[in-house]
């Protein structure tokens, strides 16, 4: 059965321990913090352990070379390689430049690259269970609404109010459509039956049509959806 990867959970860990801890970023002025626009300015206002970019990025790039690796034909060892040299680089590089900009130091950056290789080895072992529980469990949608307003109210109180609950709001809301979205539509699209992109049944002219109509209105629905669950809550 082809795999169905829903966006995982483990991706707001950074978000509930950072504000669990408290750990502040590094000192300044002390050195000079570089902020360019408003976001980074109020991503400046979250604490800073663990390092959320590092952690993600060994999360997902890791966990996209695992699934290249392990999908399809077996691959030699110099792709096997290359794929693990520009991952580590990726790492390496985002590590590098947020301690350049002042926002997290070497303990942070540690903390971050730690936590993403513990919980990518976790997800892994437990990926197909999540997988075949969203396409083929009973309740999937209801289970994940509630679990959806426990992550909500479960949410650790700071120090200092910080942006990052409207991010865990964010993952949260957007991890339960697609979970959702994936149980009620998978085996409608996912049998031999189903017309292949860039076959006759789905030409290029129709796929670029699908995409011209799906982003706008993924962008309406997104905007729409956000400013009434602020009007609500």
């Amino acid at each position: 059965m082809q795999r169905v990867q829903p966006v995982p959970y483990h991706l707001q860990t950074w978000i509930y321990f950072a504000d669990l801890v408290s750990a502040p970023r590094p000192s300044c002025p002390s050195l000079r913090r570089v902020t360019a626009t408003d976001d980074e300015k109020e991503n400046a206002m979250e604490y800073g352990l663990p390092l959320s970019h590092a952690l993600n990025t060994v999360c997902l790039s890791e966990y996209l070379l695992y699934y290249f690796l392990t999908c399809g034909a077996e691959r030699d060892n110099i792709t096997i390689l290359v794929g693990f040299v520009l991952v580590f680089t990726k790492v390496m590089l985002i590590a590098i430049a947020r301690m350049y900009l002042g926002m997290h130091s070497l303990l942070d950056v540690m903390a971050g690259i730690s936590f993403g290789v513990v919980i990518l080895a976790f997800w892994i072992k437990v990926h197909g269970y999540v997988d075949d529980f969203v396409i083929n469990g009973q309740n999937v949608t209801s289970f994940m609404a509630i679990l959806s307003l426990l992550l909500c109210f479960a949410y650790p109180t700071p120090e200092v109010p910080t942006p990052s609950f409207d991010y865990h709001a964010a993952f949260t809301g957007v991890a339960f459509g697609i979970v959702s979205g994936v149980q009620q539509t998978y085996h409608h699209f996912h049998h031999e039956n189903i017309p292949q992109i860039f076959s006759p049944q789905l030409p290029i002219t129709f796929l670029i049509g699908r995409v011209l109509i799906g982003i706008p209105t993924i962008l309406i629905v997104k905007f729409c959806s956000k400013a009434i669950a602020k009007w609500l809550f």
